[in-house]
């Protein structure tokens, strides 16, 4: 719910939102049009995980902004036909690690849940650019 009640929400332009659900992605991204966002797009990865998976494919909710094509009926002024009507509109498609020219790896591989040194001991390595190029961290 944090999204939808930010209180700087007149500062965001954009946002990207997870989701734990694919059932909530619609929905979600409905809301967030309704409640004035103009550019979002509303993720959840096929585990029924809020990000962007490595495993797998991610479904995805864009939010957009898009002007109306000029009306060419004659009951509209020329003044209304000059100003096309700014839109906002849902799409909906997948996002998968080979969009990115990415290798999928399994979320084990990538999970924390570790213990706190060994969590920081990869922080570490991260920091200082040591992972191995194939790491499915680095």
């Amino acid at each position: 719910m944090g999204p939808l009640l930010n209180p700087i929400e007149w500062a965001i332009e954009a946002r990207v939102v997870g989701v734990a659900y694919q059932s909530l992605g619609p929905g979600f991204a409905e809301a967030l049009k309704q409640s004035g966002a103009r550019e979002a797009l509303v993720v959840c990865g096929e585990e029924d995980i809020d990000e962007i998976s490595c495993a797998g494919p991610t479904s995805c909710w864009r939010i957009s902004e898009y002007k109306e094509s000029s009306c060419h009926d004659d009951t509209y002024s020329s003044e209304e036909k000059e100003s096309p009507q700014t839109l906002v509109k849902i799409d909906t498609f997948q996002l998968r690690p080979s969009d990115f020219g990415l290798s999928t790896h399994p979320l084990t591989d990538v999970y924390g849940g570790k213990m706190p040194k060994d969590n920081a001991m990869k922080l570490m390595s991260i920091l200082r650019n040591e992972l191995p190029r194939d790491d499915p961290i680095s």
